[in-house]
C-alpha cells in the first residue's frame, strides 16, 4: 500500500543509490544520518525496498523529467515533503538546484536497516520523534 508517511519520515535523507527497473521492483539507499542514530544500526542509511513500482520520476523544474532510476539517484535529491496526489505519491526535492517533484506509485514499500533489518513505519516514526525532540531541546 502506498502511504506518503514513508516518505514523509525520511525528511532531509538523500537518495544515493538506486537499484531496479520501472515497471518492476526497486531497491533505494537513503542517506539519513541523523535518524540512523536513532535506529538499531551502524550505518548511514536507510533502505526503501519498492515492490511493484509503476512510477519513478523525478520532474525538476524547468527541465525535463528524468525516469531511469540510476539517474536519478546520481543528482542525490534530498527529500523533503511528502503527500498523494491523485494516484501518485510526491515528494518534494531538493537537487542542489531549483528542486523539482519525485512521482512515485508502487504496490507496497518497506524500510530496512542496511544490515536487512526490517523496520516499522511506527518504529521509524519513533526514531524521528526522538531526534527532533532532542535538537528541540538543543536549540533552548
Amino acid at each position: 500500500m502506498m502511504d506518503p508517511a514513508t516518505w514523509g519520515v525520511l525528511h532531509d535523507g538523500v537518495i544515493t543509490r538506486a537499484l531496479g527497473v520501472v515497471p518492476g521492483d526497486l531497491t533505494l539507499s537513503i542517506e539519513i544520518r541523523y535518524l540512523c542514530g536513532h535506529l538499531p544500526t551502524t550505518a548511514e542509511h536507510l533502505v526503501v525496498m519498492i515492490s511493484s513500482c509503476e512510477q519513478f520520476e523525478y520532474r525538476p523544474f524547468e527541465q525535463p523529467p528524468v525516469t531511469e532510476p540510476h539517474a536519478i539517484a546520481a543528482l542525490e535529491l534530498v527529500l523533503l515533503y511528502a503527500n498523494l496526489e491523485e494516484s501518485s505519491i510526491r515528494v518534494d526535492c531538493s537537487d542542489g538546484g531549483y528542486g523539482g517533484i519525485l512521482l512515485l506509485r508502487y504496490e507496497s514499500a518497506q524500510l530496512f536497516t542496511a544490515e536487512g533489518r526490517p523496520l516499522s513505519q511506527s518504529e521509524v516514526e519513533s526514531a524521528s520523534e526522538q531526534y527532533w525532540a532532542l535538537w528541540k531541546q538543543r536549540q533552548t
